[in-house]
């Protein structure tokens, strides 16, 4: 999975090319599978003389449940992106899917510290980035380019100890 990042000043974009056609038909058919499975349980039950029961809560509890968790992979497969922003105070970290967001975490500023962590792939000049103090902790989940990487690592480290400096 290539990664496209956009660096600024104030925010770390970590974005991915979309998932192969093929690969989100099979996830979009069994999305419709798991959202119309259970209605049609229902009508069936009815239909035959069945009332209404427990059995058929739980088949909309499972399939409509699974069913909004292979809308959220269908949509960090073609859509996601994470969200690195740098504040005042710290970093704020968000997983965007689109349409909602997810995964908003919030580390201080206090000494901040960064780490590249290098994945074994057949590109070995790929890694993602973690970001930490003694308390909190933030991994990247989107792969970078090592490149891009040592670019995030240098704006946090430049933006964050500036700030510390200038407080003494």
């Amino acid at each position: 999975m290539k990664t496209l990042s956009t660096i600024s000043e104030n925010q770390i974009i970590v974005d991915h090319k979309p998932t192969p056609i093929i690969i989100l038909v099979i996830l979009i058919f069994v999305l419709l599978l798991c959202v119309l499975v259970p209605p049609l349980i229902t009508y069936f039950a009815l239909s035959y003389g069945d009332s209404l029961h427990v059995g058929i809560l739980f088949s909309y509890a499972i399939f409509w449940g699974g069913g909004f968790y292979l809308l959220r992979i269908i949509l960090w497969n073609n859509y996601g992106k994470e969200i690195i922003t740098l504040n005042k105070n710290g970093l704020t970290y968000i997983a965007d899917y689109k349409y909602f967001k997810d995964g908003e975490r919030r580390i201080g500023h206090q000494e901040l510290q960064t780490e590249i962590i290098y994945e074994d792939t057949m590109d070995n000049h790929v890694g993602r980035l973690k970001i930490f103090n003694e308390t909190e902790e933030i991994e990247t989940v989107l792969q970078s380019t090592l490149a891009d990487l040592e670019k995030m690592e240098e704006i946090i480290k430049t933006r964050y100890n500036s700030q510390l400096q200038s407080k003494c």
